[in-house]
C-alpha cells in the first residue's frame, strides 16, 4: 500500500505539470480533450453539462421536462417528486432539506469566461428562484447556498 501510494504522489505532480498544456495543445487544434469539459481561463475545466444547465433554458419550461420525461424515464417534475419524497419520509417522522448544491460553473463563472466579473455572485439556471419558491411554498424545507 505504501508503494502504491509513494507511486501515486510521484505521479500526481507529472499530471499536474501535463494536463494544462496537453489540454491547451489539444484545444488549440480543436480536438476535444473530453467531451464532457469545456476549458475555461487559465486553464481551468468545467463540466460541460454544468455550463449548459446555467447557460440553457430553464429545468422547469414545459418541452425540457416533455423531454427529460421522454428521455430519462422519470418523473418530469422534479417539484412533484420531492413534495412525494418528503411525504414519505414524513411518514417515518423523517424531515427532509434540500440543498442544492453549486458547480463549479456557478460559484466561478468568471473562470470559465472573461465575460463575468469576480465578485458579483454566482450563476443560476432561470429556473432555480422559481423552482426554490415552489419548493417553500409546498412545505418543502430548502437551502439556497448561493
Amino acid at each position: 500500500m505504501d508503494a502504491y501510494e509513494r507511486d501515486l504522489e510521484r505521479n500526481a505532480g507529472l499530471i499536474q505539470k501535463l494536463l494544462p498544456g496537453t489540454t491547451r495543445t489539444l484545444t488549440k487544434y480543436r480536438v476535444d480533450p473530453n467531451e464532457q469539459m469545456y476549458l475555461g481561463t487559465k486553464g481551468w475545466m468545467f463540466y460541460r453539462p454544468s455550463i449548459e444547465y446555467v447557460s440553457g433554458p430553464g429545468f422547469l419550461e414545459p418541452e425540457v421536462m416533455y423531454a427529460r420525461a421522454s428521455k430519462e424515464s422519470v418523473e418530469s417534475d422534479p417539484l412533484a417528486a420531492i413534495v412525494e419524497f418528503r411525504d414519505r419520509l414524513a411518514a417515518r417522522g423523517i424531515d427532509l432539506l434540500v440543498v442544492p448544491v453549486p458547480t463549479k460553473a456557478m460559484v466561478y463563472p468568471e473562470e470559465f469566461s472573461a465575460a463575468y466579473e469576480s465578485g458579483h455572485g454566482g450563476l443560476q439556471n432561470r429556473s432555480f428562484g422559481k423552482f426554490m419558491d415552489s419548493l417553500v411554498r409546498n412545505g418543502v424545507h430548502a437551502v439556497d447556498l448561493l
